[in-house]
């Protein structure tokens, strides 16, 4: 089934199940589906960004994290795990640790609206991307910053939770 015509849960604004859609009517109409970001971190609290490939619709060639939306019957944890193995080829076993860190309602440009949890993992493993993605590595926040201040092109999603993060100075220590 083609990315835009899998069958994804649909919720009311509390997360309150409604029923199963496809993706492409899910994001054309507005309804609110759930989401998952993962910030891939190494031991030294450098965060891992990659550039979403140009044939992206949406924001092509922006920085981004790994991001995922949840299959059916899928926890947020489960989504965060198949993520990071589909879009990194992380190894599961490898990961040193995962965990919630916030959970929050976005709402992008085109009526997308997400129940969405943001996830930390931390990895020192090797990274291999897939054909969506291109030119990622692994970032300071001083570097990150720095991109921010010279309007690098980053996604909506990630930009709302850096600042979120900035606010209540959310970061691995070293």
């Amino acid at each position: 089934m083609a990315e835009e015509d899998e069958l994804l849960e649909y919720f009311d604004s509390l997360g309150n199940f409604r029923g199963l859609a496809k993706r492409s009517y899910i994001h054309n109409v507005g309804l609110w589906h759930k989401g998952v970001h993962v910030w891939l971190f190494n031991s030294e609290g450098k965060l891992y960004l990659k550039k979403r490939a140009k044939s992206k619709l949406l924001y092509p060639e922006h920085w981004e994290d790994v991001g995922e939306h949840l299959k059916p019957n899928e926890s947020f944890r489960e989504a965060a795990l198949r993520g990071l193995k589909e879009e990194l080829n992380v190894d599961e076993k490898q990961i040193k640790k995962l965990e919630k860190v916030w959970e929050t309602k976005m709402v992008y440009p085109s009526h997308n609206r997400e129940l969405v949890e943001l996830w930390f993992c931390i990895y020192d493993g090797p990274i291999k991307e897939n054909e969506e993605s291109f030119d990622g590595r692994f970032f300071t926040l001083e570097e990150i910053n720095e991109m921010m201040k010279s309007r690098a092109k980053f996604t909506p999603w990630f930009k709302e939770a850096f600042y979120w993060c900035m606010k209540v100075q959310k970061w691995p220590k070293k």
